[in-house]
């Protein structure tokens, strides 16, 4: 995978999850970008496909401080910032129950859970969110020649999903 942009990162991380009874071998690459004041965070598979599995994009500003840790336990993904902490699951552990600080019972996706909405193998969630809006969209990466020995991947939407919030009306 290969994205060229002249736009700022900072604040990176890179985890290497490696499951030798799963033959799973996957990167993780976070990183905050200036403009777009967003954090990312993209798992990639480096060992069969060698193609991006997951991607999620989150509003962030870019003056604030962040760091993302992996917990190899939980196969957890933590985001620390001013604004407080956020979890991606990315285990296979469809759906599990964490508490709260007051506790309260909240339950957890893992981000694996929604591979039913892939139409391939090779597709990839791109999930995002920002204030007051979430979207997953099922997306195809491609190569483009940039020259006879330099390609440059590309994501085409296949489909997009708004998630809404529940309102009492």
């Amino acid at each position: 995978m290969k994205q060229s942009n002249n736009l700022d990162i900072g604040d990176a991380c890179v985890h290497v999850i490696k499951d030798e009874q799963r033959s799973l071998k996957e990167l993780i690459v976070s990183f905050k970008q200036i403009f777009l004041n967003t954090y990312n965070v993209m798992i990639i598979d480096v060992g069969n496909l060698n193609t991006m599995i997951f991607k999620h994009e989150s509003f962030l500003l870019w003056e604030l401080r962040v760091t993302g840790l992996f917990l190899n336990k939980n196969q957890d993904f933590i985001i620390f910032s001013k604004k407080g902490m956020s979890v991606l699951a990315l285990g296979s552990i469809e759906k599990r129950v964490m508490k709260s600080n007051k506790g309260q019972d909240i339950l957890i996706h893992s981000l694996e859970s929604y591979n039913f909405l892939k139409h391939d193998k090779a597709n990839f969630l791109m999930f995002q969110c920002s204030t007051n809006k979430r979207s997953i969209s099922i997306q195809q990466e491609y190569q483009t020649s940039l020259s006879d020995i330099d390609n440059e991947s590309q994501f085409e939407k296949i489909y997009h999903l708004n998630i809404g919030e529940i309102t009492l009306r």
